[in-house]
């Protein structure tokens, strides 16, 4: 252990300042003092080091023999222990700064491809809609020529809505027509190009339409026995008993529950907010008896042989 003796310590200060100084006038020099009590401190670190090696590394033994203030990163500290709060202000350290920070740069990121999604949304349905205002239907709706042409100038993306709004004018007559030509083009020993390319467009369009209409008559069946038992539910005075006999006709789907919410959106708009709440309510009491039917295709061997024999 390195001890040095008031001597030392005065004959170290005149050699590195070369200065010649008295004990009096070392007792009363400031710049001296500093340098005394500077020299005292790392004679004690010498002297702790010399004692213990693993004393810089955080790892030694008089961790808990040091003061305040004395505890400082390099000096055998350990950052993740620096916690000097004796008022507390600063809280409880708290971890998981990096696992925050990465969830909010997620929720970023998110809420910008979110809002990207959404206007490219919104852009794409005010186009279609400008598309489908620009269109012109064909004067006459008995003109099955026109009619077809109509329906393979539309977009694919129109066709859906071009159906609905074209019903009328897919009638058994226009199917049959097309049917005939491409009949006509298929017996034809040697069609010419345009004739093939006329087939193969009549063909995938009847196809089309023929699922078209199937799938809007169904759903306008639908629409049309919704509103119905809509209005059966609204207008009984047992609500509870009204719903356990529409679900007991298996009455209650998906376009159902969609009508009642748009009954429910009708009378708030007209500012009758407990005539929309009661709705929804019954909404919500409805949701618990939908029923989807699944269809389950039966095995030839549930059947004794091919399907549909007996």
């Amino acid at each position: 252990i390195l001890v040095l003796s008031f001597t030392d310590i005065i004959r170290n200060y005149q050699i590195s300042h070369g200065v010649q100084i008295s004990n009096t006038r070392a007792a009363t020099c400031p710049s001296f003092k500093s340098s005394l009590v500077s020299r005292s401190r790392a004679g004690r670190f010498v002297a702790r080091l010399i004692k213990d090696p693993n004393l810089l590394s955080g790892s030694g033994n008089d961790q808990n023999d040091r003061g305040n203030g004395e505890n400082l990163i390099g000096m055998g500290a350990d950052a993740d222990k620096m916690e000097w709060d004796p008022e507390g202000i600063l809280g409880p350290r708290q971890g998981g700064h990096l696992n925050r920070l990465d969830a909010q740069l997620a929720e970023e990121r998110n809420k910008a491809e979110y809002d990207r999604i959404v206007a490219e949304q919104q852009k794409e349905a005010e186009e279609a809609r400008k598309r489908r205002e620009a269109r012109i239907q064909p004067a006459n709706l008995e003109d099955l020529d026109a009619v077809i042409e109509y329906f393979l100038d539309t977009h694919p993306a129109d066709m859906e809505h071009e159906v609905a709004r074209m019903r009328p004018a897919i009638t058994p007559a226009l199917l049959k027509h097309m049917d005939r030509s491409v009949n006509m083009t298929k017996l034809s020993t040697e069609p010419t190009q345009a004739e093939l390319d006329k087939m193969y467009e009549y063909e995938a369009l009847s196809q089309v339409l023929k699922e078209g209409i199937i799938m809007f008559d169904t759903m306008k069946m639908q629409a049309l026995r919704a509103q119905e038992n809509v209005k059966f539910l609204l207008t009984a005075k047992d609500k509870k008993s009204a719903i356990l006999e529409l679900a007991g006709k298996n009455e209650i789907d998906d376009t159902f529950i969609v009508l009642l919410e748009s009954n429910a959106q009708a009378a708030k708009a007209a500012g009758q907010d407990k005539a929309a709440e009661f709705i929804l309510k019954l909404r919500n009491e409805s949701t618990r008896y939908i029923i989807k039917p699944i269809a389950i295709p039966l095995r030839e061997n549930e059947m004794g042989g091919p399907a549909g024999q007996e």
